[in-house]
Parts: C-alpha cells; sequence; structure tokens
C-alpha cells in the first residue's frame, strides 16, 4: 500500500508541475491579449486628441513661418511642445505604424541644438557653431519637421479613419 501511494504521489507531483506551467503560459498570453486591448483602447481615446494638438501646432507654424526672422524662438517653442505628443503617441501605436513618428523624431532631434538669435558672440559660441554643434534655427530645418508632422498627421488621420470599421 505504501508504494501504491509513493507511485501515485509521483504522478500527481507531475500533473501538478504541468499544471502550474500551463497555468504560467495562458497568463502571459492573457497578458499580451490586455496589451493589445489597451492599445485599442487608447487608439480610440487619446488618439484623436494627440492628433488634434498636432494639427494646432501645425497650423501655428504655418503661421508663425510668414515672419520667420522674427519668430524663431516661438517656432522653436512650436517644435518642443510636439516631443512629449510624440511620446505619447507611440503609445498607442503599434510598431508597424511607427516610421513617420521615427522620422519626425529624428528631424527634430537637434532642436536643443538650434539657435533662435543672431547672437553669436562668444568664443564658446562660435566655436559650437565651427564645429557642428551649433547651428542656427533656419527655415529648411523648419521645413523638414513641417513636412514629416504633416505625414504624421496624415497617417493618424488614416488610422482614426480605419478604426471607425473595427
Amino acid at each position: 500500500m505504501n508504494e501504491w501511494i509513493n507511485l501515485n504521489g509521483n504522478w500527481f507531483s507531475f500533473l501538478g508541475l504541468a499544471i502550474s506551467i500551463l497555468t504560467f503560459m495562458v497568463a502571459v498570453w492573457n497578458r499580451r491579449g490586455i496589451e493589445k486591448l489597451n492599445k485599442k483602447n487608447l487608439k480610440r481615446t487619446r488618439m484623436p486628441q494627440i492628433n488634434s494638438d498636432l494639427k494646432t501646432s501645425y497650423n501655428s507654424v504655418t503661421n508663425l513661418r510668414a515672419a520667420f526672422e522674427d519668430n524663431r524662438q516661438e517656432i522653436k517653442m512650436e517644435f518642443s511642445k510636439i516631443s512629449p505628443l510624440l511620446s505619447s503617441l507611440q503609445k498607442s501605436l503599434y510598431s508597424s505604424e511607427m516610421k513617420n513618428v521615427y522620422k519626425l523624431e529624428k528631424s527634430m532631434s537637434q532642436l536643443d541644438n538650434w539657435m533662435t538669435e543672431e547672437n553669436n558672440s562668444g568664443i564658446t559660441t562660435w566655436l559650437k557653431i565651427k564645429i557642428g554643434l551649433k547651428q542656427q534655427l533656419n527655415e529648411s530645418h523648419v521645413e523638414r519637421v513641417m513636412i514629416n508632422l504633416n505625414r504624421l498627421i496624415t497617417e493618424v488621420d488614416n488610422i482614426e479613419k480605419d478604426l471607425k470599421y473595427e
């Protein structure tokens, strides 16, 4: 009788281990499903507001570009507002939808090194300009960012339209 209990005890121990492993795998699988649902929920709730904010920044910069020389600082400030919006937008996009976000981030990557004033006095500033650490904010920088921002806004518009049919 003691031998029968040991044999069955071993089998039940193995069965318990198998059930534990199976339960762990199901929990991991469910977590992935929950993450997908969270992304979908963020798309439906947060993405339209972020897109609206991106459009507002785009329109502000477009208006400020009319008098570019006078509005360099304001343009840089509008661009600095876009960065947190991109971080928030990334939470609701899948990796296949991130291409234009990465392009916009790349075009804005040197934002902190763009100078907005013409005051180039001082040996330190002059040296940083010469070795490429600092650059004067010019219209080509702004144009590059605006093109990538427009692409992103168009992509997010299309994603929002696709969500209506899911």
